[in-house]
């Protein structure tokens, strides 16, 4: 028998598109997704004869890029398809003819906003190409701006850049950018045995507890579960020079031989940040759903909540031992800082259920309660609650985890986290 339920598989950390403001050297950091359908000129081109240019002082270079496809029905291609057996994923697209990687409409392009350069009048007298196309980068309110050249080879097709901003060590479930690196648990998949950020440990465990409350023609019941009782398997992977993207098809144990539904789980991981998402799952006998989502922060000197105004509501080294649970009116901030490495991480939540559901940002002292006997010192548990209300509709949402992370101090002093945006304009040549 299977029941509807709340899947959280999660991890504390970094992600979205609109990230990083008010330092033009930090929103440098951030990626340029380009949809296909935004630069149709390249629509039905060899990705292998795809290349990308950034002018610096006049001279082209080879810039990191990657473009990652998607079928017919919106499912990544994966570079590795794992346990076959047990899924249909696949590592081509259906779309493609004649064994050929062509790029179309649903596929993704994907830059640093770090590697734009210059615009140039007259690319052609410095690039050998069939076809070019000129990107307009700019991010936020014309803060900064730069140009990348995309071009098309027919012959003699030059080498990719040899730079990479990211790696993924599928044997040893270890992600690794030039700020962080994060490995998955080989025994529980929802968990994440350790994370390091600017080469200092912060993250030595996630924490997971659910509820779900049932309510049968003839009895209600609640079913509680962890971290532990979330059971699945990987897909497959995207190993780019930009991002890694990582899928797996999850589960959860809820006792007495009943499983959930089974869902898609991506994650996606960028240089400075990733997504993570919270899959909520709810059917016709569910009436409430809660869940509480966290990890343990052995190594900071600073675990704080703010509200989008970046004021203090809460402080873990001045608050009482048990959980600080904040108003839902507005998204809360937790921060996470030191002299070596800063941390801010919130909630993204769909419009449709920001009415729907309570969210409130926690943090609280090792010695509160479940963690109390672990052998660790001056551990810090902070994360999120969740619960639904009374009218969250059935069905199937997702909700992600943003978090953004430096490894430079007191990064919430210097960003706005909320209204950045990238915008692209795309000009053939």
């Amino acid at each position: 028998m299977k029941t509807a339920y709340v899947l959280i598989y999660i991890i504390l950390f970094f992600t979205c598109n609109n990230i990083m403001a008010a330092q033009p050297e930090q929103k440098l950091l951030i990626p340029v997704i380009v949809e296909g359908e935004q630069i149709k000129q390249l629509s039905g081109k060899k990705i292998e004869h795809i290349r990308a240019y950034a002018f610096k002082n006049g001279k082209p270079i080879l810039i990191p890029f990657q473009i990652d496809q998607k079928d017919s029905e919106g499912n990544w291609v994966w570079e590795k398809v794992l346990n076959a057996n047990q899924h249909e994923m696949k590592n081509y697209d259906n779309e493609d003819l004649n064994s050929e990687n062509i790029f179309d409409d649903n596929d993704q392009m994907v830059f640093m906003a770090i590697d734009a350069g210059e615009k140039v009048d007259k690319p052609s007298e410095k690039i050998t190409f069939s076809e070019i196309l000129e990107l307009k980068i700019a991010v936020g309110k014309s803060i900064h701006t730069g140009w990348i050249y995309v071009t098309y080879h027919s012959f003699s097709v030059p080498s990719k850049s040899s730079i990479r901003y990211m790696e993924y060590q599928a044997d040893n479930k270890v992600v690794k950018s030039p700020v962080y690196s994060l490995t998955y648990s080989k025994k529980h998949i929802a968990v994440m045995e350790e994370m390091t950020v600017a080469g200092q440990p912060v993250i030595n465990q996630t924490i997971i507890n659910g509820k779900v409350d049932v309510n049968f023609i003839l009895f209600n019941s609640s079913i509680e579960f962890n971290e532990k009782e979330i059971n699945g398997y990987s897909v497959g992977y995207i190993n780019g020079p930009i991002r890694t993207i990582i899928q797996f098809k999850t589960f959860v144990n809820l006792g007495a031989g009943i499983q959930s539904m089974t869902l898609n789980v991506v994650h996606i991981f960028y240089p400075n940040h990733t997504e993570i998402p919270i899959l909520i799952s709810k059917g016709f006998f569910v009436k409430n759903m809660s869940i509480r989502i966290g990890a343990n922060y052995s190594y900071t000197d600073s675990c704080q909540i703010y509200n989008p105004g970046l004021e203090i509501m809460t402080d873990l080294n001045k608050s009482r031992p048990d959980i600080s649970l904040m108003s839902d009116i507005h998204p809360q901030l937790l921060m996470l800082n030191n002299s070596a490495y800063s941390m801010s991480t919130f909630l993204k939540i769909p419009g449709e259920l920001k009415e729907k559901i309570s969210t409130q940002a926690y943090i609280k002292n090792e010695a509160s309660d479940e963690v109390k006997n672990k052998p660790i010192d001056n551990n810090k548990l902070a994360g999120f609650y969740l619960k639904t209300r009374e009218n969250f509709p059935s069905g199937e949402y997702q909700l992600k985890v943003v978090s953004i992370f430096s490894d430079k101090p007191d990064i919430y002093k210097r960003a706005n986290i909320f209204n950045e945006k990238v915008f692209v304009v795309t000009k053939k040549i």
